[in-house]
This record gives structure tokens, C-alpha cells and sequence, in this order.
């Protein structure tokens, strides 16, 4: 007779067959299958940026100037969508502190999650980063400390590196994790784990746990004037390599797309930037990085349609990753990077996303499609966020009347020829029409659109 872990084993086994091989082994199981390499509807062609830029009437004028960008994010953060680091306030309410912190932990509670062993997570997962946040011993006024991350750092909703997933070895999905911090971005510290191996920071665009070994601290008046330097370089490729000599063999860490670093010198084929290291107290020391110059730019791109094609596909085929996960981005994370080269703050999730920028529509669920579809196709190609609840997409522009995007999408529902749902796993950045879905349970890309908003100066 088989013990309870080999049963447990054999079920695991199975199931991993099940996602391979499409097998289903539980009535209303959803099959899932790999998604064509070329989507139904698209063609090579149109999976570069010259099919798009040919297409666009004016791909270089420029949509707002510098200024005109200050001022758009100024409206961001005045929604409350974005936080300024730099002024973040000296003092924290702890009654503010600990709801946040409370807030997260029973929203993680209230839903059916699963661990790594494939078992529910019950109290006894629970208890333990519960304890070790210590809730009672958050002040009533909390002193804040600034810092920059030294190294890419994961924020968690809790803090453990321990997983939890919403199904059953649903491990790409882990819904501790909340989102990454590039080396260099600006937190704002209230709080400190009980054991001190975590932090509770605010960043600009999310808050959540980070480990504290990837945290140098700083006096904010310090953090101002690193913040106010004038050089700067934007990363403008995926992922570039960041190395500790100017030869570029000792290799640190790779940093992502729209990552800002203060510029020290450009010397021919190299950039050398300012890092920000932890010593072992945790205070800050300034040290030299150095970069490949043909993957950064010296300051942020001009804001044309072509530069938004053109950093859009870029990222076509890269692996998806929720929350960042992997080293890699969701959806609104790959909208937030592509933006970030221009100096444009993007909130960090797809909801926040659609409340930026000059609204074109908003729909209702009874909203007719053709209304729908002359709403699109009247937004501005490539400066066009189209939002679905739980994702969010570029749109890139039309042919025959029929809308196409850019986006960073996990899987999509289709009908098979049993007349079964299935799921299509794409796991990447990718170009489809707004049919994609048409026909599943789930519904076509068009028919969940909510609203569209472009990213253009709200002139109101």
C-alpha cells in the first residue's frame, strides 16, 4: 500500500502530465494547450515596429514635452497614483502603518492559497511572518528612513520567500509577491521585521516587504540631492548587464528597461554611473558601475510614436512573469517599462494605470461592440492604454478595420473542436487582434475592455 507521500507524489506527477500533455483528470477542468507561435490574425510583418511606424501619420512629433511630462506626472502623484519619495514625510502615522500592513495580511487570509507541498495555507503558515512583523510594536509615530536598493530586490505582501499559489502548483503565480525593485530606486523604510531581515518600504508606485540586505540607508536630504543630479542615463534595451570595471567582465546584477542611474562619464563604448552599495551597518556607499553605452540613453527618450513602437517591440517574446517574478514583468509592468524611457511614471498596476492620461471611453458590460470598436479605433495608435479588468494593453493601431496591441498576456481562452473551454498558454509579450478569446467562457479581448485612455497631456 502506497504511504501518504507517495500518494501525494504520484497526484503531483500526474498533474504536471496533465499541463504537458493536456490531459484532464477532474471534471470541469479546463484544458490547457501551448498558443500557435503566430496568433490567429497577425502576420510577421505586423510583429515589427516599422509595420506600425509606416502605417502612423506623424511617428515623430514629438506628444509632450519635457515640461509637459513634469506636469503630467505632477497630476499622477496629485491623484494619489504615484508617491514622491523625496518628499515622503520624516513621520508615519502607526495606526495608518499597521491597517496597510493588516490589510494585506487578510486579504491574503480570506482566499483559498496553496503551498509549495500543494496543501491549504492555513495558521500554522500564517503565524510565523505574522510574528515576526510584530503588529503590536508598531509606534504611534512612526520615524521614517530613506534608502536606495543596492541590489534587484522582490516586495512581498508578507515577509517570508515562502509561496502561495491560487490553485493547486499554480507556481508561476505567486500571490505573496507583489512586485521588484531595481538597484537604485528610492524607498521610503517605516518599519522593520522583528527578526531584521526585512523591511517595510513605500517606493514610488507600491509599498510591501523587502529584504533588508538589499537596502542602503540614507538621510533624506541626501536621497534629495542624489535624486537632483543632473546626468542620468535611462536604460533603453530589456535587461542590461551592470559590471563593477570599465572592461565589463565583473558582473553585478542586470537592471530592466527604463531604469534611470545618475551618469558619472561616457567614454567611448562604455557608461559609467553611480550604484548605491550597502556596507555592512547598512548605511550607504556611493561606488562606480559601468554599462554597455549602445543599451542606455543619456537622459529619456524624446516622446514620439516611433520611440514607443520601437521599445514596445523590444520586449516581443519575453517571457511573462506576474509580479515580476523570475526577473521578468506582467503586463502592467511591461507598459510601466516602456513609458519609463520617456520619464513618464506609470502606476505599477493595470487599474491605476486607466486613471492616468485623457479618458476616450468607458464602457458598461451591456456597452454594444460596435461602439466599442469606433471608440478604439478613435483612440491615438501607440499612446493608447486599453484596460480589461486584470490586464491592460498598447494599442498599436488598425488594418481592415480591425484593432491590434501590443501585450504582455499569460494564456487566453478558445472553444476546441469538442466544444470544450480551453486555455491557450502564451506566457510572453505578444501581438493579437481583440478577437483573441472570441467565443470562450472567458469572452474576446474586446468584449472585457472597460476603457481607453491615452497617455497624452490633459490639456483640462
Amino acid at each position: 500500500m502506497l504511504s501518504n507521500t507517495q500518494m501525494l507524489m504520484r497526484w503531483f506527477i500526474l498533474f504536471c502530465f496533465s499541463l504537458l500533455f493536456g490531459m484532464t483528470s477532474h471534471a470541469g477542468e479546463v484544458l490547457t494547450l501551448a498558443a500557435p507561435s503566430e496568433l490567429p490574425g497577425v502576420t510577421r510583418e505586423m510583429k515589427t515596429a516599422g509595420f506600425w511606424i509606416g502605417r502612423h501619420p506623424s511617428p515623430d512629433q514629438l506628444i509632450m514635452k519635457p515640461a509637459e511630462i513634469v506636469k503630467f506626472n505632477a497630476r499622477t502623484r496629485g491623484a494619489g497614483l504615484v508617491e514622491d519619495i523625496a518628499g515622503f514625510p520624516p513621520t508615519y502615522e502607526g495606526g495608518k502603518l499597521k491597517a496597510e500592513i493588516t490589510n494585506a495580511i487578510d486579504n491574503l487570509k480570506g482566499r483559498k492559497l496553496y503551498q509549495k507541498d500543494l496543501s491549504p495555507a492555513g495558521d500554522a503558515f500564517y503565524s510565523q511572518p505574522i510574528a515576526n512583523i510584530g503588529l503590536d510594536f508598531i509606534p504611534t509615530t512612526v520615524d521614517v528612513r530613506f534608502g536606495l536598493i543596492s541590489r534587484t530586490a522582490d516586495e512581498r505582501l508578507l515577509p517570508t520567500m515562502l509561496a502561495l499559489n491560487a490553485q493547486v502548483g499554480d507556481v508561476d503565480f505567486d500571490e505573496i509577491q507583489n512586485s521588484s525593485l531595481e538597484i537604485g530606486t528610492a524607498v521610503a523604510i517605516l518599519y522593520a521585521s522583528q527578526d531584521g531581515h526585512w523591511l517595510f518600504v513605500h517606493d514610488s508606485f507600491a509599498s510591501g516587504w523587502v529584504e533588508a540586505e538589499k537596502v542602503a540607508v540614507l538621510a533624506q536630504a541626501d536621497l534629495k540631492a542624489h535624486l537632483k543630479r543632473k546626468g542620468f542615463v535611462v536604460v533603453v534595451t530589456p535587461k542590461v548587464d551592470v559590471y563593477l570595471d570599465n572592461k565589463l567582465t565583473k558582473h553585478l546584477a542586470a537592471v530592466k528597461m527604463g531604469t534611470r542611474l545618475m551618469q558619472k562619464s561616457a567614454v567611448g563604448p562604455v557608461v559609467e554611473v553611480i550604484l548605491p552599495e550597502r556596507q555592512a551597518d547598512g548605511s550607504l556607499l556611493m561606488v562606480s558601475g559601468f554599462l554597455s553605452r549602445e543599451d542606455v540613453n543619456l537622459g529619456y527618450l524624446p516622446y514620439t510614436v516611433r520611440s514607443v513602437y520601437r521599445q514596445a517591440f523590444k520586449m516581443l517574446h519575453i517571457p511573462y512573469g506576474w509580479g515580476d517574478m523570475y526577473g521578468e514583468q506582467d503586463c502592467s509592468r511591461f507598459l510601466q517599462m516602456i513609458f519609463a524611457s520617456f520619464g513618464i511614471d506609470l502606476p505599477r498596476n493595470s487599474a491605476s494605470q486607466a486613471k492616468i492620461g485623457r479618458l476616450v471611453a468607458e464602457f458598461k458590460p451591456n456597452t454594444p461592440m460596435d461602439k466599442k470598436l469606433a471608440a478604439i479605433l478613435g483612440g491615438s495608435p501607440g499612446l493608447t492604454l486599453l484596460q480589461l479588468k486584470g490586464h491592460i494593453m498598447l494599442y498599436l493601431g488598425e488594418v481592415n478595420g480591425q484593432p491590434f496591441a501590443i501585450h504582455d498576456i499569460w494564456a487566453y481562452h478558445e472553444k476546441g473542436p469538442d466544444g470544450k473551454e480551453r486555455s491557450r498558454l502564451l506566457n510572453r509579450v505578444t501581438v493579437s487582434d481583440l478577437d483573441l478569446g472570441k467565443g470562450s467562457d472567458k469572452k474576446s479581448l474586446l468584449e472585457r475592455i472597460v476603457s481607453v485612455r491615452e497617455i497624452i497631456a490633459d490639456k483640462r
